[in-house]
């Protein structure tokens, strides 16, 4: 148990899913809210000069000759664990949601500290690791 209530979950295999196309670094919830939290955690190197930002910004949101953080979190997401959130909630030791507010899965993006992609717009949340239980409620 962490705080503000949230639940934790790793290693993957312990998600009750089918199976898993990669590592989940971890999965979060509390009882009484339907979002479950998929959390890729990633500790980009300090950057300062204007080609290091642009990397540092690519590796999160442009494919390349690997698919980018943010490609490689959506497919966390849509093959992984989005169809099975309710397995996830069982996994957590959450209780059963009530049928009109079902869980729900959310990916975020967490870091040790501030980079170049928490300054732009992308498809998901990023957020530092102090600011992780806020950024949770």
């Amino acid at each position: 148990m962490a705080k503000g209530g949230h639940r934790f979950r790793r290693p993957a295999h312990r998600l009750n899913v089918p199976q898993l196309q990669t590592e989940i670094d971890a999965v979060a919830g509390r009882a009484g809210d339907p979002t479950i939290w998929l959390l890729e955690v990633k500790d980009p190197a300090d950057v300062f000069v204007v080609p290091e930002i642009g990397r540092a910004l690519d590796s999160f949101f442009v494919d390349g000759k690997k698919p980018a953080y943010a490609s490689q979190l959506q497919r966390k997401f849509d093959d992984d664990l989005e169809p099975h959130a309710a397995a996830v909630a069982e996994a957590l030791g959450l209780p059963p949601a009530p049928p009109e507010s079902p869980y729900v899965i959310k990916p975020m993006f967490v870091k040790r500290r501030a980079a170049p992609a928490d300054f732009v717009s992308g498809p998901f949340p990023i957020t530092s690791f102090p600011y992780l239980p806020y950024a949770l409620s």
